[in-house]
């Protein structure tokens, strides 16, 4: 895991200090077995440079609305540990008991509701660039409910995530994420604590300009 702030998090994302990027927040071992797979603060007018040229471009050509600069900031936050506030606050509005003390614990009644609707946002534009191919979720200290495996009356089975759901193209990033940064092949098993990349198939789904 990692120790951080959201005050520290909002740094790194719209004004990383040049002499600090060293020092931080990162989680433990990754600097030294994952380099790659590290967070790499860069300047907002650097990100900005790169969503004109990898992003709106695009968009434009395409006649699609273009992403702004909160939802770059909202993107960004999200890929860092602040993902775990804002998909806490969504999966506590389940109502289940477990999330809804979890999120008054962590949030302290920061529902966050700008920066969700920034990344919602952010995901439904990008999703116009995205290609259409296998991807892969780390799980692990977990167990998948019975309606994950079997389905019902209806030949219906899974299950629904209620937050945003990080995924990787690459299956070792996601090994890595569900073994807790551990090397090693995976075992994919259906009891607690067993950890496995989920590989999910997307299907594309039309979206209004």
């Amino acid at each position: 895991g990692v120790t951080t702030t959201s005050a520290v998090e909002w740094e790194i994302v719209t004004d990383p200090k040049p002499g600090l990027l060293e020092t931080y927040p990162e989680r433990k071992g990754f600097r030294e077995q994952f380099p790659e797979w590290c967070r790499k603060p860069c300047s907002i007018t650097e990100m900005a440079v790169r969503m004109e040229s990898e992003c709106n471009a695009k968009l434009r050509e395409g006649e699609h609305s273009e992403m702004i600069l909160e939802e770059m900031i909202g993107g960004r936050l999200y890929t860092g540990p602040m993902y775990i506030k804002y998909n806490t606050v969504l999966r506590a509005k389940t109502a289940d008991a477990a999330m809804v003390r979890l999120v008054r614990e962590m949030t302290k009644g920061n529902s966050y509701t700008t920066s969700i609707h920034a990344i919602n946002s952010c995901v439904i534009k990008l999703s116009k660039l995205t290609k259409v191919q296998k991807v892969y979720r780390g799980l692990a200290q977990g167990v998948l409910p019975d309606s994950f495996w079997h389905a019902d009356a209806y030949g219906v089975k899974g299950g629904v995530e209620a937050a945003f759901m990080s995924t990787s193209t690459d299956r070792a990033v996601a090994a890595g994420y569900a073994g807790g940064g551990k090397t090693g092949p995976p075992r994919f098993a259906r009891a607690a604590s067993a950890p496995a990349p989920l590989t999910l198939h997307p299907h594309p789904t039309p979206h209004p300009r």
